[in-house]
């Protein structure tokens, strides 16, 4: 799965990190040094802008969505609805056990 999530940040320019709490820190690190690489990456730290963001996201973007739990119902959504329109987007939990994993994630 690692390979597949560096093949899809090599990919695309524009990437996104969805994220609350300390997964938000996490996505601010990412920002700092895919940044550097000249990647464009957006952070977006609140369920209810990530909610926003999903209507406008085109399958040119990448998702990557950060969460420790993985057990967020309205995130859980938003995956599902993002994989549904062809968005690539990967999980990244520390929650073997999340109902997530059930959303086929994009691959590209």
């Amino acid at each position: 799965m690692i390979e597949q999530i560096t093949k899809a940040i090599a990919r695309h320019q524009i990437i996104h990190v969805f994220g609350t709490g300390f997964s938000a820190l996490a996505g601010g690190d990412f920002k700092f040094r895919f940044g550097r690489l000249g990647k464009f990456v957006e952070v977006v730290q609140d369920t209810n802008s990530m909610m926003m963001y999903q209507d406008i996201l085109t399958t040119e973007n990448l998702v990557i969505v950060l969460s420790l739990n993985g057990l967020n119902a309205d995130m859980a959504k938003m995956v599902k609805n993002l994989t549904s329109r062809g968005i690539a987007t990967y999980l990244i939990t520390a929650n073997g056990k999340s109902s997530w994993r059930n959303t086929q994630p994009q691959r590209c």
